[in-house]
């Protein structure tokens, strides 16, 4: 290969523009080995390798370009993809930080350094590099589109959605903008306006793997879901590796009560990845679906890491079951009500090896979890980062998260106690409450509620008060209203056009007075309920409840069967088809007539 250095140089950039890249690697090593310090060349070098996936080469390279001119800003940002497309990202992080010091002012290094920063979840960091990046150039499209994708994972979504239009004001035919866009949509329950973004992205850019994702997630959050299994398997086939495609069919063959199809989606993610927590995650609930409780509660662990369950930085060794007598352990509750009182039934079993027990809790459960369990130490704490309160325990040696306990007492169905109760509710507060029912005429009392919490399945598990109306209208029956929230609309409602009186109490309110609400449940005879908090204070205070739940319920009802492992006086009365509760209201009624 005759001719200068410039010359060879010259051919191998041509060659490279060309997309001929072996040609192009021939005349780069040939002009290094007469010119080792050219940096130019070794910088296209380690480049070409970035381009062609040999990562390792490409880190290598760039590496000895930086060494020789520590202020190449091309070769650093190079070198933090390298790192990124191997999975390093705190490496790729600490390189873009390190070209900072260089090139303060570099839009790029900032709009690289906040996504880097994004892909981590530190969104307070990926936020300031982004916003740093658009005011040194405020119209920098990569950068309002990363931004705004940060203010959605943050729920700014009023912030996010006008980057969006901003960035389509810029670049119109960005399928990048419009994917992001569609996500955004989705995160904003507007379901059609995330479909109609996805397929957008996709006129522009028709093999795109995030998008038609994307459309899967808008069309599965309408039911449609034989179009979303098409698209999540289009996405998979496209890339293979695509985690979020997989744990999104997985999402839907549990969502349509293919269980096992499920399963061997989420193995196969699990394969693809063995380090991502949120497949492991994921997996969890379809285990606990078919009562597979030890496998179970392996993956469930994973929402310690992943953010699905409140961890908390408290600094102690973690409990791995030891049975010492005389060391303090800490039982820290995470999630919510509910699961705090579905948990504590864990507690009889904890207490048979460990004499000294701190349990902290949400601060409304502390008066109900204090008489229920007078051999522990109850704290009733707001759950957040503030852990001053520990300063009057130093006793403490070791701790565990409340949930964590199943992974050692609730193994299999036989290892779940058949007690009546396990919670004690304040015995004047209940008396009360049987005085203000013995007053309403000595009829079968029965606590109702029908609409479920805030999560995804709000509306699967939830229904209007006027579809209870077989139930309602069942003779020698009186109903009491145990529903958080506002609804004197539909209770009023009920009564002018129906002339059926719910019971109801100014002073009853289960979101500000958990303990009282407790000893009103227990005064009850009964409680029918879709499934939430109150079905838990019912099963664990022995109240016979009768539990409504969907087709496809929350883990903790299970697959199949008409009693809950975790309460011994809860009845299950499961929908058999999607959306449709007539039969389910007409079973009810039928035998609560037969009360």
């Amino acid at each position: 290969m005759p001719g200068t250095s410039n010359d060879i140089l010259q051919q191998a950039l041509k060659f490279h523009q060309e997309g001929n890249l072996v040609e192009a690697e021939q005349r780069y090593l040939t002009l290094l080995k007469t010119s080792q310090e050219n940096t130019q060349a070794l910088f296209l070098l380690g480049s070409l390798y970035g381009q062609s996936g040999r990562l390792p080469d490409a880190i290598q390279v760039l590496k000895r370009v930086i060494s020789k001119d520590p202020k190449h800003l091309d070769a650093h940002n190079n070198l933090a993809l390298a790192f990124e497309f191997s999975g390093n990202i705190p490496q790729a992080i600490e390189t873009c930080e390190h070209a900072l010091r260089f090139s303060p002012d570099s839009a790029v290094l900032h709009n690289n350094l906040g996504d880097l920063y994004q892909k981590c979840s530190n969104h307070q960091k990926a936020e300031q590099h982004l916003s740093k990046a658009l005011q040194l150039k405020p119209d920098y499209e990569a950068a309002m589109i990363n931004l705004a994708i940060v203010y959605c994972h943050n729920e700014t979504f009023d912030k996010s959605e006008a980057l969006f239009k901003q960035a389509l004001n810029i670049n119109p035919n960005n399928a990048k903008t419009y994917c992001n866009y569609s996500a955004l949509s989705q995160s904003r329950k507007n379901y059609v306006q995330a479909e109609s973004f996805a397929r957008k992205a996709l006129e522009l850019q028709p093999n795109y793997p995030q998008a038609i994702s994307n459309l899967g997630n808008a069309l599965l959050r309408q039911d449609k879901h034989e179009e979303a299994e098409h698209c999540f398997s289009q996405a998979i086939k496209l890339k293979p590796d695509y985690l979020e495609a997989y744990n999104n069919l997985g999402f839907l063959y549990h969502n349509t009560t293919r269980f096992h199809d499920a399963l061997n989606i989420y193995d196969k993610a699990v394969n693809i990845d063995p380090n991502n927590h949120d497949n492991y995650w994921y997996r969890s609930f379809t285990h606990f679906q078919l009562g597979n409780f030890k496998q179970a509660w392996a993956d469930y662990e994973h929402g310690l890491k992943n953010g699905g369950r409140d961890s908390r930085a408290f600094p102690f060794p973690l409990w791995k079951h030891e049975t010492d007598q005389d060391k303090t352990l800490l039982v820290y509750a995470e999630q919510g009500i509910g699961d705090q009182i579905m948990f504590a039934s864990c507690l009889a079993d904890l207490l048979q090896t460990r004499k000294k027990v701190i349990l902290e809790c949400e601060r409304r459960l502390q008066p109900l979890f204090t008489r229920s369990f007078p051999k522990v130490r109850v704290i009733g704490t707001k759950q957040n980062s503030d852990l001053t309160w520990l300063n009057s325990f130093p006793e403490i040696e070791h701790q565990i998260a409340l949930g964590s306990l199943g992974k050692f007492y609730r193994n299999d169905m036989k290892d779940f106690p058949k007690v009546k109760s396990y919670l004690v509710a304040d015995k004047d507060k209940q008396q009360k409450w049987q005085d203000r029912y013995a007053m309403l005429g000595g009829k079968l009392t029965i606590g109702i509620s029908w609409q479920g919490g805030i999560n995804i399945d709000h509306n699967k598990r939830s229904m209007t008060l006027e579809s209870w109306l077989p139930i309602l209208k069942t003779p020698d029956c009186q109903f009491v209203n145990l529903q958080y929230g506002q609804h004197e609309t539909e209770l009023d409602m009920l009564r002018s056009k129906h002339n059926i009186i719910i019971h109801d109490w100014p002073d009853s309110d289960s979101l500000i007075e958990l303990d009282d609400f407790a000893a009103q449940i227990s005064a009850l005879d009964l409680v029918i309920s879709v499934g939430n908090t109150n079905v838990h204070l019912a099963g664990a205070l022995g109240v016979p409840a009768w539990c409504i739940i969907p087709l496809v319920p929350s883990w903790r009802w299970m697959a199949d069967g008409t009693h809950s492992p975790w309460y011994s006086s809860v009845r299950l009365y499961r929908q058999k088809q999607a959306d449709e509760w007539a039969t389910v209201i007409n079973e009810i009624h039928e035998n609560l007539s037969q009360m």
